[in-house]
C-alpha cells in the first residue's frame, strides 16, 4: 500500500523580533516557573531599548514592546519555551481530530511535527481539509504568540502526490510548492543516498575548498594540517547519517591524496603528482610510521556506530520510537532492530554491523546490557 502524505516546512517571520512578552510570561506560568523567576525574565525583557540609524546617526532610544534580544544567551531558551506552545497546539489538534498526522504502519504511533529552534516541519495526511486546518492553526498561534509564519517562503511537499496537485494546493494557501528531494537542516530529504549524484554537494564542497588553497605554496606538513583540520571535517555532517557508497569514498580519497602530494585542487584541474607512498602506509598511526590520516570509510563507520549507542541510551527519543514502531512494532528487541524488506536510511546504518564484523569488530561485544543499563565496553587495547 502506497502512503501519500504532506510535508510543510515552516519559516517564522522575524521570529526573535515578534514574539509577545505577555505570551512568554504566560508560558512560564504554564510551565510552573516560580513568580520570582518570572519577574526576573520580565525585567530582562522590558529593560531592552533600541535605536535606529538614520543617515548614519542613531536616533533617540525607544523602548521595545515585543521580541527578545538578538545575541542574548537567554533568548534561544525563551524562544524554545514559546515553541513548546506550538508543540502543545499540534498535539491538541491531533487529539481533537482537527489535524491528521502521519500514522506509522502497523502501529498506533502518529508523527505530526518536528521543531528545531525556529525551524519547524509539519507532516500529515494529504488532504485539502488537512492543509486548510493547518493554516487555521498557524493563524491562531500567531494571534496568541505574535509569531507569524511567512507563507510566501514556506514549502509544501507531497510524497507520492501528483506534482500538479501539489502546485495547485500550494497556490491556494499562498506558499511554495516543491518536489522531493528537498533540503532540511542542511541534509537532503527524500533522496536515495546510495546514488553517486546524491553526494554531489559533498564532492563539490571538497573541490571548492581546495580551489582556495595553492598546494604549490604549502609544504607537505602544511597540506597535512589542512586535510586533518579542515578537509576531513567537511563531509562529517553527511557521514553522521548516511553510509557513503564505495565510489564516493574513493572519489573523496583521490581528491585529498592528490592535494597531499601537491596536485593543486585535488587533481581535478591541477597537475597530478606521483604518490610515492601507498595510502595504507600514510593512514597508519604516527607511532607506527604513518602520517595519522584517518581513512574516510572509517570516519563514516565510526559516526554511524553512534546510532547503535544512542538507540540503546535514548529510550524516550522520538526517532527511536519511530524505528521501533516500524521495525519491531509488537515486541521489545534484544538488539538493534531492522526488518527485512524495508529499505532506507536505517537499513544502511544497521548494515554497518556486518562491515565491522568483517573487520573483526563485534558491536555486541562493545555495547552490552549489564542487567540495569547499557554499557560501552571498549576493547582491552582501547
Amino acid at each position: 500500500m502506497i502512503t501519500i502524505f504532506l510535508v510543510v516546512i515552516l519559516l517564522f517571520e522575524k521570529a526573535f523580533d515578534s514574539v509577545s512578552w505577555a505570551f512568554i510570561d504566560d508560558m512560564l506560568g504554564q510551565l510552573n516557573f516560580p513568580p520570582k523567576w518570572r519577574l526576573w525574565i520580565n525585567g530582562c525583557l522590558r529593560a531592552s531599548r533600541s535605536s535606529v540609524l538614520l543617515n548614519g546617526c542613531p536616533t533617540l532610544e525607544f523602548q521595545c514592546a515585543r521580541g527578545v534580544r538578538q545575541g542574548d544567551p537567554l533568548s534561544p531558551f525563551l524562544f524554545l519555551i514559546v515553541m513548546e506552545a506550538f508543540h502543545a497546539l499540534m498535539d491538541k489538534a491531533i487529539k481533537l481530530g482537527i489535524f491528521h498526522g502521519l500514522g506509522i504502519v502497523r502501529s498506533e504511533m502518529v508523527v505530526s511535527h518536528l521543531t528545531y529552534a525556529d525551524d519547524a516541519i509539519v507532516i500529515g495526511d494529504w488532504s485539502s481539509m488537512n492543509i486548510a486546518n493547518l493554516i487555521r492553526l498557524l493563524r491562531g498561534f500567531f494571534l496568541v504568540s505574535g509569531l507569524r509564519v511567512n507563507l510566501n517562503k514556506c514549502g509544501l511537499y507531497g510524497v507520492n502526490v501528483d506534482p500538479e496537485v501539489v502546485k495547485s494546493s500550494a497556490a491556494d494557501c499562498g506558499c511554495l510548492g516543491g518536489e522531493l528531494p528537498f533540503k532540511y537542516l542542511g541534509l537532503l530529504v527524500g533522496e536515495s543516498m546510495n546514488r553517486i549524484h546524491s553526494w554531489k554537494p559533498v564532492i563539490d564542497i571538497f573541490q571548492s575548498q581546495l580551489s582556495k588553497w595553492k598546494a604549490k605554496h604549502l609544504s607537505m606538513g602544511g597540506r597535512l594540517v589542512l586535510i586533518n583540520s579542515v578537509l576531513d571535517s567537511l563531509p562529517q555532517y553527511y557521514f553522521s547519517l548516511y553510509k557513503a557508497p564505495k565510489m564516493v569514498i574513493n572519489m573523496l580519497e583521490c581528491i585529498r591524496f592528490n592535494f597531499l602530494w601537491g596536485g593543486g585542487d585535488g587533481g581535478s584541474t591541477g597537475t597530478k603528482k606521483i604518490h610515492w607512498i601507498s595510502r595504507s602506509e600514510i593512514c597508519r598511526p604516527k607511532i607506527s610510521g604513518g602520517l595519522g590520516l584517518d581513512p574516510l570509510e572509517n570516519i563514516n563507520l565510526a559516526l554511524l556506530v553512534k546510532w547503535f549507542w544512542r538507540f540503546c541510551k535514548e529510550p524516550s527519543a522520538l526517532w527511536r520510537k519511530v524505528i521501533l514502531n516500524i521495525h519491531c512494532p509488537h515486541s521489545l528487541p534484544q538488539w538493534i532492530p531492522c526488518q527485512k524488506g524495508i529499505s532506507g536510511v536505517w537499513k544502511n546504518i544497521t548494515s554497518v554491523e556486518a562491515v565491522l564484523t568483517k573487520k573483526h569488530v563485534r558491536l555486541k561485544d562493545l555495547i552490552y546490557w549489564d542487567g540495569s543499563n547499557w554499557v560501552w565496553r571498549p576493547d582491552q587495547e582501547g
